[in-house]
């Protein structure tokens, strides 16, 4: 039943990159099991992604997003990608941010606000002992590897979604993907929402990738008559759009 599920999944999410991306560059797609020792809980490979046994079992809550991330992985990691220190940005945070878009556009916007929601929780909240580092620059190694790259990471690209707006951020991120195997950057990425989606996103770079942290905001309204006034706080060295 499960596996069904994931087939059915793959049977959509690959369909939605290939339009939204480019084209997926083999003709058939594979989804291999492999056991709880494994390394990895997944793992995607041009076309053919391997999920462990637990997200067949104790961890099947992982299972939609599982197979949208990995299958994510043949255009971010593959096709496109970096073998500098930001090399796992641009493919584990640019997989789990299209793994959310793809299932909003299956299951529907809510869904993908959950899982935005999620990430950004994980990142502020589960950090161990609250290790923090830039996810444009954090070691593997690192505590917050996963923390930063994974879960700041995709909601770093989803708050710039919302800055450019969605037709125009998926034009620079195709023409960001053109870039190639060991052509991804930071510049790049400024230099093609600049030129195709005409945002200059330097700021938003610097702040949310090359730094790391986060602003703590209080906001308190309170009633003036027939007016509302909202006093918003702000403590860290961030600028921000309050909607």
């Amino acid at each position: 039943e499960k596996m069904t599920r994931a087939v059915t999944l793959a049977s959509q999410v690959i369909p939605f990159y290939s339009r939204v991306f480019s084209p997926m560059p083999v003709k058939e797609a594979r989804i291999v099991t492999f056991p709880a020792t494994f390394e990895f809980g997944g793992l995607g490979l041009l076309g053919n992604i391997l999920l462990g046994e637990p997200i067949f079992g104790t961890h099947d809550y992982l299972l939609e997003q599982g197979v949208a991330h990995e299958f994510a992985h043949t255009w971010w990691g593959n096709l496109a990608g970096s073998w500098n220190a930001d090399g796992a940005l641009f493919s584990e945070g640019l997989a789990e941010y299209s793994a959310w878009l793809a299932l909003g556009h299956i299951q529907g916007e809510s869904e993908r606000t959950r899982g935005v929601r999620m990430n950004a929780l994980w990142y502020m909240y589960r950090r161990p002992g609250g290790a923090d580092a830039p996810p444009a620059s954090v070691a593997p190694g690192s505590s917050s590897y996963v923390f930063t790259v994974y879960h700041k990471g995709s909601t770093v690209f989803r708050t710039l979604e919302e800055a450019v707006g969605q037709e125009k951020f998926l034009l620079a991120l195709s023409a960001f993907l053109k870039r190639g195997r060991n052509g991804l950057s930071l510049q790049g990425l400024v230099d093609d929402l600049k030129t195709h989606a005409g945002y200059d996103a330097s700021t938003e770079v610097n702040q949310w990738l090359q730094r790391k942290g986060y602003p703590s905001m209080v906001i308190s309204p309170s009633l003036n008559g027939r007016q509302v006034d909202v006093q918003v706080s702000l403590t860290g060295n961030f600028a921000v759009r309050l909607p």
